[in-house]
């Protein structure tokens, strides 16, 4: 405590002595890009599952049980967050409410064959200034305000009102010389010429045309009718109450899928950390770019996650502990053959690290192709490939392994378990942000600093161990020296010993 009070008193201050952190990160985040129709484009948004669940209409556009929502609750089946992206596309439009004489007066939000699904309704409230502006999404209500002036109106999750328009309540005077045939209280009416100098023809009651009915005027003969106006050109008529006005907006469209659109993704996505990375795509070029980001991005920037991607072939390099390789593919007719690397994406990011994924139960919605043949599901398996197989009636993951096939010197069998690379890769990371966070540019490297950071890894590691993490641990395996540079410190475990789940039984029973 800073001895430097003016005043006499006195100056009392409590602190804990320094205590060393053993927090284990979470997991459960995934990354993944998707073909939406609606939401914006080209962007990250970081998705809890909760949020997804309670607000998918305002997030995506969609109900969460609605079929456009299939792919996004397979990878939130699991993921606890995702950091979501919707891919852009060429020839996409916009969906946009006109008034007659083509004056729009609301544009969707993003675009997308989706605000298509959007209705405005403009209604005066009687004996007053107002307008009440409801917006519709198919036939759930997402938004109503009213209004004295257009301009007053605020933009809502799904539409952008165009401000520079006006609307207004205005009379034109009806004179009729024929009254429709067969009804002698109402005539209907087109309308042509212009603002102030208007024509109004009758139209027989067999010749109306009931679908476009908000295209005609109807008064009772020689009273006025009310039209609700955007600078002037005519929305909707009605005789003896006021206007009352349903615009469909049209012309949204999602577009094609561009050819860079992974290529986007991948820029876009690095900055962030994740567990898993899903790569929903058949094509080889595109894996082997998802592939080439993955191993760039743990071995060279120390960035660790998982790659999931579909049926990886030679030519992409997924011989990696980094790469999960999935040879399943849906039965289902809709379905992209890629389409189940959402699932597991999501499953692999909430695995935890004292858990395997091996004859973990599919809990998705798809139907699944699986091997049946012994001799095929162990091909599988020594090729380094993740496959789902029938389990007593349940399609579960027949073992949870990554791509590694190619083994190397110090570099064995443990590391094609995707077990064993979730706990390196929590260690990885934890460590990492343990140090930031607590000792880059704050503790000085001299002995008792050193000894401090190893007591930090000694903390760490017995809470693995108290998880089942890993066994058999010893605080003398952990050493901390000085490295060439005075800022620099070297750390060395020897012999850790990771926990894998059981998998195979080997039972032998003498009878006599």
């Amino acid at each position: 405590m800073s001895q430097n009070k003016t005043m006499p008193g006195a100056y009392i201050v409590f602190a804990s002595v320094a205590r060393a952190s053993a927090t284990i990160s979470d997991r459960g985040v995934a990354a993944a890009p998707f073909e939406l129709s609606w939401g914006p484009v080209g962007e990250v948004r970081e998705i809890e599952q909760r949020e997804f669940i309670k607000n998918s209409m305002e997030l995506f556009g969609y109900p969460y049980s609605a079929p456009e929502m299939r792919d996004l609750r397979e990878i939130f089946t699991h993921a606890t967050k995702c950091f979501c992206y919707r891919m852009p596309t060429s020839n996409a439009a916009t969906a946009v409410a006109t008034a007659t004489g083509n004056l729009t007066f609301a544009v969707a939000k993003y675009p997308g064959k989706r605000g298509n699904d959007i209705c405005v309704v403009v209604t005066k409230i009687l004996n007053t200034d107002t307008w009440y502006v409801e917006t519709y999404v198919g036939s759930t209500k997402v938004d109503a305000q009213t209004c004295q002036h257009w301009a007053d109106l605020q933009d809502n999750g799904f539409v952008k009102f165009v401000k520079s328009v006006t609307v207004e309540e205005t009379e034109y005077t009806l004179t009729t010389d024929t009254t429709v045939a067969g009804d002698g209280s109402k005539t209907y009416y087109t309308r042509t010429g212009e603002e102030g100098n208007y024509t109004y023809t009758a139209v027989k009651t067999e010749d109306l045309d009931n679908e476009q009915i908000g295209n005609y005027y109807e008064a009772s003969t020689g009273e006025v009718t009310y039209a609700l106006c955007f600078t002037g050109e005519t929305v909707a008529g009605n005789s003896k109450q006021v206007p009352n006005e349903e615009v469909n907006m049209t012309g949204g469209a999602d577009g094609e899928i561009v050819n860079d659109a992974h290529d986007l993704f991948i820029s876009a996505i690095e900055p962030y950390a994740f567990n898993t990375l899903c790569c929903p795509s058949d094509d080889q070029t595109t894996i082997k770019m998802y592939v080439t980001f993955t191993k760039d991005m743990r071995d060279n920037i120390g960035s660790r996650f998982q790659l999931v991607c579909y049926a990886p072939d030679s030519s992409t390099g997924a011989d990696y502990e980094g790469v999960i390789s999935l040879f399943s593919r849906p039965k289902d007719a809709d379905a992209d053959p890629a389409a189940l690397t959402y699932w597991l994406a999501g499953a692999e990011a909430a695995a935890l690290i004292n858990n395997s994924l091996t004859n973990s139960k599919y809990d998705g919605e798809y139907e699944i192709a699986v091997d049946t043949k012994q001799a095929l599901l162990e091909k599988h398996i020594k090729n380094g490939e993740l496959v789902f197989h029938n389990s007593n009636g349940n399609i579960v993951v027949l073992t949870d392994i990554n791509s590694l096939v190619t083994l190397r010197e110090n570099f064995g069998s443990m590391y094609q378990k995707n077990q064993t690379i979730r706990v390196c890769d929590n260690i990885a990371n934890d460590l990492a942000s343990l140090f930031v966070s607590r000792y880059l540019g704050i503790v000085q490297n001299d002995a008792n600093g050193r000894a401090a950071w190893k007591n930090e890894c000694i903390k760490y590691f017995r809470e693995l161990q108290r998880l089942r993490a890993i066994t058999e641990f010893d605080d003398d395996i952990i050493e901390v020296d000085i490295g060439n540079e005075k800022d620099e410190v070297i750390t060395y475990i020897n012999g850790l010993n990771i926990v894998n789940a059981m998998e195979k039984l080997y039972m032998t029973v003498i009878c006599r």
